[in-house]
């Protein structure tokens, strides 16, 4: 299971930093990590034990796959910094390694956000806790996730092969109006929420097309 991989992680990062031999010798596993053979196209690496590939950001990622009829499931591993992603998927057409990239890139994206953000960004985090949840695009998109993202809204189209690289931020201009930030930082066109006779989120609109919010 889940926890019993996370586990397992756990126990290599602490062989990474140990010179006692815990099952393994710690340069015993570091060896295992290490490129073994190559696939003559040059897309397939393994370790002894492991697939050994470079990540986007250009780390080492260790790991392996498993599947049988209706199950799929994938470990990854970041020696570097110590970072491990377990998934778990009871399908067969799919795969597990894609989720757990998407994961790490948008906790890189989020780690970058964190060191810009200042109290200031907490406090209208919490402000903007009543906007976010999930919205129905139909018939454009599946679902639209509304979410705080570091002082800002972070609108995200659901499902997503890449999301780190569709999500869209809107910045709070006035009232129930937010402006989307365009990659150069400026302003472009507006996200605009409204409210019922209680004055709870309903419905956003966003380029003339309306959402109602999902009730889970």
């Amino acid at each position: 299971n889940v926890l019993d991989l996370g586990k397992f992680a756990s126990w290599q990062f602490r062989l990474f930093d140990s010179t006692v031999t815990e099952i393994l010798k710690p340069s015993t596993l570091k060896y295992m990590q290490n490129v073994h053979w190559t696939d003559p196209n040059w897309n397939t690496t393994w370790g002894l034990g492991f697939v050994v590939s470079k990540g986007s950001d250009g780390g080492k990622i260790v790991g392996h796959g498993g599947s049988c009829p209706g199950y799929r499931s994938s470990i990854r591993i970041l020696p570097d910094n110590k970072r491990a992603y377990v998934i778990m998927i009871n399908a067969s057409g799919t795969t597990p390694a894609k989720y757990a990239s998407a994961i790490h890139e948008i906790l890189k994206k989020a780690k970058a956000a964190e060191k810009k953000q200042s109290p200031k960004d907490l406090k209208i985090g919490i402000e903007l806790l009543e906007y976010t949840g999930n919205y129905n695009p139909m018939p454009w998109q599946s679902e639209l996730l509304v979410s705080a993202w570091y002082g800002k809204l972070v609108m995200l189209g659901l499902p997503s092969e890449s999301p780190a690289k569709t999500m869209t931020l809107f910045k709070h201009v006035d009232g129930d109006i937010f402006r989307r930030i365009r990659d150069d930082g400026e302003l472009g066109e507006t996200l605009v929420f409204e409210r019922n006779d209680a004055g709870q989120i309903t419905r956003c609109k966003n380029h003339g097309n309306y959402f109602s919010k999902i009730s889970r």
